[in-house]
């Protein structure tokens, strides 16, 4: 399915959502939502009960892309695109509260994507830096016109925690760099003399 643009729920993201999910159709079939969780704005996360007329019930994870533009012309401010996990969605950031309530399923797809979001939680949990730690990142990263690195150099500033390039041709190691979700990244820290030192820039 795709994209549909609404003016913007007056009740919050939050509760429309809760609110589209929940439901009880002509033949008696209940859906309700037992938990949900909005993701950096960008997604949206439920675990929805159903409950089918004969007593069989299951819950399974209904999954949203969102889309503010407050800025639209049309009054068309927020818009979403919903899927359920049979169908694999690429994002993967469901929270293990959800996680937690989906009964056992046979889609193979739907199999696959729990598998993923738990790998990614299981990263969070494990990716832990200290000042002065140098990693490696699975897949390296591109900065625009700067260039691209995959070694890093952590510093933590009281909450912050900055990246500074290593081993890279076209980077600066002053360079700070961003790593977006870096507690969800796969990587691997080294040790300090594995690293080349980086060439003088001119």
């Amino acid at each position: 399915m795709g994209w549909t643009y609404m003016p913007m729920p007056y009740e919050g993201t939050t509760e429309w959502f809760r609110k589209h999910l929940s439901w009880t159709s002509e033949n008696g079939t209940v859906n309700r939502v037992l938990e949900s969780a909005i993701v950096e704005r960008k997604e949206a996360y439920a675990a929805v009960e159903t409950v089918h007329p004969d007593g069989r019930r299951e819950v399974w994870a209904a999954v949203f892309l969102l889309h503010y533009h407050p800025r639209a012309k049309d009054g068309y401010t927020f818009g979403y695109k919903d899927m359920d996990e049979s169908v694999g969605p690429n994002v993967d950031r469901c929270p293990a509260k959800i996680l937690d309530l989906l009964t056992p399923t046979d889609k193979e797809w739907a199999i696959a994507w729990r598998e993923r979001c738990r790998a990614r939680l299981a990263r969070r949990e494990n990716n832990k830096v200290s000042n002065g730690d140098i990693i490696k990142l699975e897949h390296a990263l591109s900065y625009g016109g700067y260039g691209t690195a995959d070694t890093f150099r952590v510093m933590v500033e009281g909450r912050r925690v900055i990246f500074m390039a290593l081993d890279s041709d076209t980077l600066d190691p002053r360079f700070r760099c961003r790593i977006t979700n870096w507690r969800e990244r796969a990587f691997t820290k080294i040790e300090p003399d594995c690293v080349a030192a980086p060439a003088a820039k001119m």
